[in-house]
């Protein structure tokens, strides 16, 4: 395997024995998929650039609009399902093309909507009753002053409770759109289920990888924000890297 699963063969029609026990990466991985991606970007860097302002502005123009914006998260799914797709061919020397950021519209694309829906669905039935507790807990302190400190403390502990909560349907998510656009075989609560178990089984290389990109989107916003046109196909192209190396069978 090069550079962690940047080249590979294409996917199998049978089904990955690495989907019910992913390979378990080692803790460098994670800085690996990161250089390995930044490798699959330079191959067509000016392209990929583009590829992400598009997306960038059409996830802006769907996020300013009132309830349309929850179209950008049911539709993200499609549109990030193109982009491995692009991945897969760039790293397959096969070509990268602008119109890749939209073949998850003519590929799997009710699975794809599907799962952006579900993810849309659980994220409510997580932070809703989350914010109505939050609500109720700030009203009564307003009412009772002295109750003030208990309900600040309140806050932080069901804060501390929703993030616990959200990573786990974070890890659920990583990789829906990748496995659903590369194996359209896989059903959407399966390929939930497989993208939970290969982020648990890695949750130390993705510790570290997690890191370096908070500490890169740091850098990368500091020029007026310019270096986000860098480093998110970055991540893109590091998921796929990721992908590759915890599921891949070469």
């Amino acid at each position: 395997m090069e550079e962690n699963g940047v080249t590979g063969a294409a996917e199998s029609t049978q089904r990955n024995p690495y989907f019910d026990r992913p390979r378990r990466a080692a803790l460098g991985d994670g800085w690996n998929w990161i250089k390995s991606g930044f490798t699959l970007f330079l191959k067509d860097a000016w392209l990929w650039v583009g590829i992400t302002l598009v997306f960038m502005l059409i996830m802006m123009m769907l996020g300013a609009l009132p309830l349309v914006s929850l179209l950008a998260t049911v539709l993200s799914p499609v549109f990030i399902a193109g982009i491995m797709m692009g991945c897969r061919d760039a790293a397959q020397g096969n070509g990268l093309t602008l119109n890749h950021l939209f073949k998850g519209f003519s590929h799997n694309t009710k699975k794809l909507v599907g799962a952006g829906a579900l993810y849309l669905l659980l994220t409510f039935a997580l932070m809703v009753p989350m914010f109505i507790l939050a609500l109720v807990m700030g009203l009564s302190a307003d009412s009772q002053p002295t109750l003030a400190a208990f309900s600040l403390l309140g806050l932080a502990v069901m804060l501390l409770v929703t993030l616990l909560i959200m990573v786990p349907l974070l890890m659920a998510y990583y990789f829906v759109p990748t496995l659903l656009a590369l194996n359209p075989e896989l059903g959407v609560i399966e390929s939930f289920k497989i993208s939970l178990l290969g982020c648990w089984a890695n949750i130390l290389p993705f510790s570290l990888y997690a890191i370096v990109f908070v500490l890169l989107s740091m850098i990368a916003i500091i020029p007026l924000g310019l270096g986000l046109l860098v480093l998110f196909p970055v991540v893109f192209c590091s998921m796929y890297c990721a992908y590759r190396n915890i599921y891949g069978t070469e």
